[in-house]
């Protein structure tokens, strides 16, 4: 495969990984390239990544043209030894809306549902889904108002959230999956397993919003208070382009693994920003955990780097559920998978394989 030019690339560094928009690629841009392997997902981080696979950048020069002092850069990825890797996407009807979802693994497999927090999307769990898929069928779903899952937000509400996924699991015939959620959607796997336990095998909740604090009223038709600075932020960087998003992505998340950063640059303009006008402020987890009998892992990250659950929280969860244990991953903050992967990842491992 030869490559002269490639799309949306700000920064190419060898052992980074490149998105290319189309399968049939029509690169426009390289810029900051250097030789070396490269991890190569093409198809758009916002719809379907068709393959995935090692290749090799080898970038030469050569004069434009007689005396003319410039010169013209070519770059060449050549296929490594690879396994390639075929992810689908698809969308199911269920209740009044229309879910959009990617699948990896096979589905032969026990069923894990991987539920994405406020603001992202189903591919912002694509390292996570790379290392479960030989395990398990991975389902990342969009959820209501986020990613290209559209939906009506008027009674928008974690408890409709679950019904969602149950709806999802039924429509799919999916056998008692495990549910792993993070942030919004670690609150849906609670409730959804407390509503469905039939539903839920096992449940992995990081960083779950457990308010203990009191919070403010808000009122009809507006953010809640904690709300409204997470509106202004989207509202503020949909309007730069996505090379200044993945800027933003990499300046105020310097541990991320480069997978993460386009899903999560693609996710925050597909997103939905009325969620914010019904997002739940106060949530009634301590009794969605006395209903949960299924296995649960919490996993906790450090507040004093932005994590939500506090030791005493998690001290009043694990006396509420019935059958569950605290995972807690020392220098995380709220989206504790990806600041702190490896540890993160091989507590979550640990407790699917005996849950």
């Amino acid at each position: 495969m030869r490559i002269e030019r490639a799309h949306n690339i700000a920064l190419l560094v060898p052992g980074g990984i490149v998105h290319f928009p189309q399968r049939h690629l029509c690169p426009d841009d390289f810029s900051h390239a250097e030789a070396g392997e490269f991890e190569v997902l093409i198809g758009s981080p916002s719809s379907v990544i068709l393959t995935t696979g090692t290749f090799v950048l080898t970038v030469t020069t050569r004069s434009s043209g007689p005396g003319a002092g410039k010169t013209e850069e070519r770059f060449f990825l050549r296929k490594s030894d690879v396994t390639m890797t075929e992810w689908s996407e698809h969308c199911v009807q269920v209740n009044d809306l229309t879910i959009h979802y990617h699948r990896a693994g096979d589905t032969a497999k026990p069923a894990i549902i991987l539920l994405h927090g406020v603001m992202d999307n189903g591919l912002c769990w694509t390292p996570v889904a790379r290392d479960l898929q030989a395990d398990f069928a991975v389902y990342m779903l969009d959820a209501r108002g986020h990613g290209r899952t559209g939906g009506a937000l008027e009674n928008f509400s974690y408890s409709v959230l679950a019904e969602d996924v149950a709806a999802f699991i039924e429509a799919l015939d999916l056998q008692k999956p495990y549910v792993f959620g993070h942030s919004m959607g670690a609150m849906t796997a609670a409730v959804l397993a407390a509503q469905a336990p039939e539903r839920v095998r096992a449940i992995v909740l990081e960083d779950p919003p457990f308010g203990d604090e009191p919070q403010a009223e808000k009122r009809d038709g507006e953010p809640a208070p904690r709300h409204q600075q997470m509106l202004q932020w989207i509202l503020s960087l949909r309007t730069l382009s996505l090379e200044e998003r993945l800027i933003v992505a990499r300046k105020d998340n310097p541990n991320w693994d480069e997978a993460e950063l386009a899903p999560w640059a693609d996710s925050k303009v597909e997103f939905n920003p009325e969620v914010f006008h019904h997002l739940q402020a106060n949530i009634p987890w301590r009794e969605a955990l006395a209903r949960i009998a299924c296995p649960v892992l919490l996993v906790t990250g450090d507040p004093e780097a932005g994590a939500i659950i506090t030791p005493n929280l998690a001290q009043e969860a694990s006396r509420l559920w019935h059958n569950g244990e605290v995972a807690h991953i020392q220098g995380a903050g709220h989206c504790i998978h990806r600041d702190r992967y490896n540890e993160a990842m091989a507590s979550v491992q640990a407790f699917l394989r005996h849950a």
